[in-house]
């Protein structure tokens, strides 16, 4: 895991980046999802942060499930009040009907 997390932290291709992130994804879930974790809260770069976001997506787990959150909740905060352009939204950032 440490080539890998070299790739993500030194390499300055983003392609390598989002590469290396994707192998990430696919270690078992104890040994990449915190990773993922950290990468999807700190990275500096948003394009890798967005990747490992995405394949978080397709992990099951309360730790997984807390960053999710965490993001939707930054989203709407950013959004200000909940209040979005089309109506409210719920803290999962998706738009309430009505």
């Amino acid at each position: 895991m440490a080539t890998i997390a070299g790739a993500i932290d030194n390499d300055p291709e983003i392609e390598v980046k989002k590469k290396a992130v994707f192998a990430l994804s696919q270690l078992p879930a104890d040994e990449g999802v915190p990773k993922l974790i950290d990468i999807a809260r700190s990275h500096r770069n948003p394009e890798v942060r967005k990747q490992a976001m995405f394949w978080l997506e397709s992990v099951e787990g309360p730790a997984r499930d807390e960053v999710l959150r965490g993001r939707a909740a930054e989203e709407v905060g950013a959004r200000g009040s909940g209040l979005g352009a089309g109506g409210w939204l719920k803290a999962d950032g998706r738009k309430l009907k009505g």
